[in-house]
């Protein structure tokens, strides 16, 4: 009796911490986060924004495709948020949507994936931030969500005031 309820005791742990794991997973950190970003893909775009220009602010470089539903999702996001876009189309031709591409500055298409090599990306959706010194400071690949917006992309797209650095001592 006493071993079965071991048994028992144990599959139930085993099971819960199974379960938390799953619920707690963290995305592997991308080998170009803290290092120069590939910007050399962009050096002859098939589209350059009329208006917009890089302005040494930080912006995002964002893979995308028009078969892909998620990125479509992401575009939506990605909008509003007024932060300069570089877009490659992986794999395909078809361009994004007006909207998205009133933000975009440059645009390269990536039929045969050789730009998606250059950054390590294996699909779609992935997003880049790349700061003002051509560092990349973050990256998401597959869904992304508007709490991860707000909560993680948002915050590094602040300008860090002189207060921030001394409450960082």
């Amino acid at each position: 009796m006493m071993t079965r309820v071991l048994i028992v005791i144990g599959v139930v742990g085993i099971l819960i911490l199974f379960l938390y794991t799953l619920s707690h997973k963290t995305e592997p950190i991308h080998p170009l986060v803290g290092n120069p970003a590939p910007l050399q893909i962009f050096e002859n775009p098939d589209y350059v924004h009329p208006h917009l220009s890089q302005d040494q602010s930080p912006f995002l470089v964002y893979f995308t495709a028009s078969w892909c539903p998620h990125c479509r999702a992401i575009e939506k996001l990605l909008i509003p948020l007024g932060t300069p876009l570089y877009i490659v189309l992986y794999r395909d031709e078809k361009l994004p949507s007006p909207a998205l591409l009133n933000k975009t500055i440059k645009l390269v298409k990536d039929p045969k994936m050789e730009k998606g090599v250059l950054w390590g990306i294996k699909g779609v959706p992935s997003l880049f931030l790349v700061g003002k010194d051509g560092t990349v400071l973050w990256h998401s690949a597959g869904r992304l969500d508007e709490p991860t917006i707000q909560n993680t992309l948002l915050p590094l797209l602040k300008p860090k005031s002189a207060n921030d650095d001394a409450s960082d001592n």
